[in-house]
């Protein structure tokens, strides 16, 4: 469980399968034990460094990289703390978006449960 706090001071505990912090060294994709070696082969990479949308997504749907990973597609900035920030918001706006129900299809769920006739 990762503990994490916003500038609203809400702390919401995040579940992720794994969290990597690491310096010093040169990233390389097929390097990392615990993605399957079938996931890698979908990986679109330039040398070993994968391809990322605008918000540090892989051509894996769900899949992000950040830090010293995101820097052939963002610049030598986002290898350090400074890049946190801007890397963490635009994560979160992706799955966020990616996990939020339309208002239409709230707004017919809402409706469907108060609705003694629908079925």
């Amino acid at each position: 469980m990762l503990h994490v706090s916003g500038q609203n001071g809400r702390s919401p505990d995040l579940a992720a399968d794994h969290v990597i912090a690491a310096t010093g060294y040169r990233f390389a994709a097929n390097s990392l034990p615990f993605v399957d070696t079938s996931l890698l082969r979908e990986l679109r990479c330039v040398e070993q460094v994968p391809l990322l949308s605008s918000s540090f997504e892989s051509s894996i749907p769900g899949l992000y990289f950040t830090g010293l990973a995101s820097a052939y597609n963002f610049g030598p900035v986002m290898r350090f703390l400074c890049g946190c920030q801007y890397t963490a918001e635009r994560i979160c706006r992706s799955i966020s978006e990616r996990q939020a129900p339309s208002r239409s299809a709230l707004a017919t769920t809402l409706v469907s449960e108060h609705n003694p006739n629908s079925s």
